[in-house]
């Protein structure tokens, strides 16, 4: 994923819609709205990266908890962009003919993913 203004415009787009959404939903008032779409104004210029990116939805959704969707989809896309990279790092390790090492590195992401789920049990063998 590339972090550039493009980016950082297509959120602004996506927190647009959430907010338009949760007025006809009436999540919030349209009382709140303006100081809602300050914050965001105020504060999405001056993100330059995916872990200000982060920081940010996270404030905004401790304010104002219907945001909270696109959060959480922006931290899955970044784990499945991890995911993705230690996937291609043990096939280029098998390609070397590197087979213990790939073994390690696919174990690790495995117990790294059964963290995530959230009915994992830990293997005690």
């Amino acid at each position: 994923m590339i972090f550039d203004e493009a980016y950082k415009n297509k959120i602004g787009d996506q927190l647009t819609r959430r907010l338009a959404q949760a007025l006809r939903n009436h999540e919030t008032t349209l009382e709140e709205a303006p100081i809602i779409s300050s914050y965001i104004l105020d504060n999405i210029d001056n993100i330059d990266d995916y872990s200000q990116l982060i920081e940010f939805l996270s404030k905004l959704c401790q304010k104002w908890s219907f945001f909270t969707d696109i959060l959480t989809l922006e931290k899955t896309k970044k784990l499945e962009e991890q995911k993705e990279e230690k996937v291609k790092e043990v096939t280029e390790l098998l390609k070397e003919n590197k087979t213990e090492e790939a073994i390690r590195k696919a174990e690790s992401l495995n117990k790294e993913e059964k963290k995530g789920e959230p009915n994992a049990r830990t293997n005690s063998s």
